[in-house]
């Protein structure tokens, strides 16, 4: 079954200082979507065509949360999000685009965070996971930022 193409009514970045920028955008039904490719950059994982996907039980993971060390620390839910992109028109040259839901992002950065916690990573891996650091900061400045614009409505 092939699955319909969503079209962005609105793209962007999602900025956090000290990171590349995230491609984004809000999709026709009200999605608000990360690209998968951009969060992949973002984390810093390596990753080349057909590589960006590893296969998992129930699925295909992103490799920015593909792994038998981040294993034990992805929730069924996750698994199934993040193996279930949502294909959007990226608005450049009429390609598609991957992406997760952006509110997934933190439960990505979790799971990272708990790896390094429990002392699994390699450590190739330790850089990603202080990456994976630094987006939960930023993401909780951009948080109070957006609710304080929004009580001074």
């Amino acid at each position: 079954m092939e699955r319909k193409v969503l079209k962005p009514t609105h793209l962007g970045e999602l900025q956090i200082p000290g990171l590349d920028p995230i491609p984004c955008a809000v999709l026709e039904d009200g999605t608000r979507v990360l690209s998968e490719r951009g969060v992949n950059k973002v984390l810093g994982r390596s990753h080349g065509g057909r590589d960006f996907r590893q296969k998992k039980a129930g699925g295909e993971l992103p490799v920015f949360i593909a792994g038998e060390r981040l294993k034990p620390f992805i929730s069924d839910a996750l698994a199934l999000v993040a193996s279930n992109p949502i294909i959007y028109a990226q608005g450049k040259g009429g390609g598609v685009a991957h992406g997760v839901q952006a509110g997934v992002l933190p439960q990505i950065c979790d799971v990272w965070l708990k790896a390094r916690d429990a002392k699994v990573l390699s450590p190739k891996q330790l850089p990603i996971a202080r990456k994976a650091d630094i987006l939960m900061r930023g993401l909780a400045h951009v948080g109070v930022i957006a609710l304080d614009r929004k009580s001074t409505r």
